[in-house]
């Protein structure tokens, strides 16, 4: 099977169609930054541990002001 793109635009619109499509690589937004990124783990939420450990310390303060 050979792609053949007229633009970078739309390769990289098809390969995002595929990637989105296929169950075994889900593609997510990351919970805190809205950052697509590929779930390794099944229940996957952030797009890496800055991103995690930020959100925690911004609801943790949330939290600490109520």
């Amino acid at each position: 099977m050979v792609w053949d793109f007229n633009s970078l635009k739309q390769m990289i619109e098809t390969v995002y169609a595929v990637l989105v499509s296929k169950a075994e690589t889900p593609l997510r937004m990351c919970k805190h930054c809205g950052k697509a990124f590929y779930a390794t783990h099944g229940r996957s939420e952030f797009c890496d541990t800055k991103c995690r450990n930020q959100y925690n310390v911004y609801k943790f303060r949330a939290k600490e002001k109520q």
